[in-house]
């Protein structure tokens, strides 16, 4: 048997039995059987070249210049994604957005160029498209403290920002203001309080309260 096995491993493939895949055949006794497997499948198959361009670029692709290209990013236009609105509390408006033509008070800047504009006590207000604004107070040098993941901060106004575009926004609620040294004692007084410490919902109301020493006053809204 050994003899055998042997003479059948060096047969070649034409020599090499295939009737019987149990390897028993009952005419002519013990052979090696072999079964064939086909496959539908194209992982064998070369793979096919992407689509060109006339002009031997992607089809659909930016580098290829023949597909539509993706949309820019516009710039953040407060006409196009902010609304006009006036909040009324017991017969008296106490907050007013307005684009009043000459108004540029819903001017929006760069962090960088926003420093130069921002005075201590000021309100910033940081702005994007999708994204909730987000509020902090001015406190000098150019740092800000605001209310952010729920805590009290003190961070630079470039970092605050996330690089998304501010403006002073002093006139949106129609309180009077504190003087800003007590707007500025106000926000460093309560930084690194948070969670349960906080009494504010939200960046604005905490900025908000800074300024005016009022609590709730974004629930007005």
């Amino acid at each position: 048997m050994g003899n055998q096995v042997e003479k059948l491993t060096h047969l070649s493939y034409k020599e090499v039995p295939t009737a019987d895949p149990t390897g028993v055949d009952r005419d002519d006794g013990p052979r090696i059987g072999v079964s064939y497997i086909f496959s539908n499948d194209d992982e064998d198959m070369e793979p096919q070249p992407p689509p060109q361009g006339p002009n031997g670029g992607g089809v659909g692709l930016p580098d290829g210049g023949d597909g539509p290209s993706l949309p820019r990013p516009q710039p953040y236009d407060p006409r196009l994604h902010e609304v006009e609105c006036s909040v009324f509390y017991r017969d008296e408006c106490i907050y007013q957005k307005s684009f009043s033509p000459g108004s540029a008070a819903l001017s929006t800047y760069t962090p960088e160029n926003l420093l130069n504009k921002c005075r201590p006590g000021d309100l910033v207000e940081f702005v994007s498209q999708a994204q909730y604004p987000h509020w902090a107070v001015y406190v000098g040098n150019f740092q800000v403290v605001h209310l952010h993941r729920l805590e009290v901060s003190n961070s630079f106004l470039t970092d605050a920002s996330q690089g998304r575009r501010g403006r002073v926004v002093n006139d949106l609620y129609r309180y009077k203001p504190l003087s800003p040294s007590a707007v500025v004692r106000n926000a460093l007084a309560h930084v690194g309080a948070k969670e349960r410490e906080l009494s504010w919902r939200n960046s604005e109301s905490f900025a908000a309260w800074c300024r005016y020493g009022k609590r709730g006053l974004t629930d007005m809204r």
